[in-house]
C-alpha cells in the first residue's frame, strides 16, 4: 500500500509488470459451445460464478469494463448462442453495455443484479444459480435441469454400451 501511494496514489489497483491484463476464460472443464456465456468485469466475480455455476455457463472475466475481447475471445463469443453481460453496475460497467449490444445484438442480455456486482449480490444472500437459470435457461428449475442432465447421461451410457457390445462381438468373430 505504501509503495502504491508513493508511485501512483490515484491508482485503484496496481498491476505487476509483465503480468497479463486481458480477458480470462474461467472453466471447470474447458469451453463448452452448448452453454451460454457470462461476461463479468472482475476475475473474483468470475471465480464466484465458476464456484456456484461452473457447470451451467462459460465465463469470461474481462479484468475491466473498458477491456474488449481480442480475436480469440471474439471467436468464442460469436459461436455462443447467448451472452449474459454482468459487468459492474457502476458508470464504467453500464457504459460498456452499448458496445456489447452493438457487437452481439440479440444474443446479448444484460444481467441486472440490483446491486454493484456479483460479489455484492452473493454477499447479500443472492442465489447465483437461480439468477443464471432465470437469465439463461428460461426459468427452468434446478430439478428440471438435473432431470435433463440425467437423461443425457443415460443416453450417453446407452451409446457407450452399444459401442462396447459391437466391439466385443467383432473381437469374438475374429
Amino acid at each position: 500500500e505504501e509503495e502504491r501511494k508513493k508511485f501512483n496514489p490515484d491508482a485503484k489497483y496496481w498491476q505487476v509488470r509483465g503480468s497479463y491484463s486481458g480477458p480470462v476464460v474461467l472453466s471447470k472443464s474447458g469451453w463448452n459451445h452448448r452453454l451460454p456465456v457470462v461476461v463479468v468485469e472482475s476475475e473474483l466475480d468470475g471465480l464466484l460464478l465458476l464456484q456456484d455455476c461452473g457447470n451451467l455457463v462459460n465465463i469470461i472475466a474481462l479484468g475491466s469494463a473498458s477491456i474488449r475481447p481480442d480475436r480469440k475471445y471474439l471467436s468464442l463469443l460469436r459461436s455462443a448462442k447467448e451472452i449474459l453481460i454482468a459487468t459492474d453496475a457502476d458508470t464504467a460497467g453500464i457504459g460498456a453495455w452499448d458496445w456489447w449490444l452493438q457487437n452481439f445484438g440479440r444474443k446479448c442480455k444484460i444481467g441486472l443484479l440490483n446491486c454493484k456486482d456479483i460479489g455484492e449480490f452473493k454477499q447479500l444472500g443472492g442465489n447465483l444459480r437461480q439468477w443464471i437459470l432465470q437469465y439463461c435457461y428460461n426459468n427452468y428449475t434446478l430439478d428440471e435441469l438435473h432431470e435433463q442432465a440425467w437423461r443425457e447421461r443415460q443416453e450417453y451410457y446407452k451409446r457407450l454400451q452399444k459401442h462396447y457390445i459391437e466391439f466385443f462381438k467383432s473381437k469374438k468373430a475374429a
